[in-house]
């Protein structure tokens, strides 16, 4: 999947609730291949490294 690809899929899971649209947790540094997000009432989120700074960036986008 294109870089593309992955921002319009993760727009549309911020926008109907599976993606969180706030900012939670605290990032892992770099150099880690996986971040874990954890939230209250889910079992946390995993993302690789390029798409948590996608999830990120569209987040914020987002909140303006």
């Amino acid at each position: 999947m294109n870089d593309a690809s992955v921002r319009q899929v993760v727009r549309s899971k911020i926008a109907d609730g599976t993606l969180p649209r706030d900012r939670i947790g605290a990032p892992v540094p770099p150099e880690r291949v996986l971040y874990r997000l954890n939230r209250a009432g889910s079992d946390g989120l995993l993302f690789h490294s390029e798409c948590f700074a996608i999830w990120r960036d569209e987040r914020n986008r987002l909140l303006g």
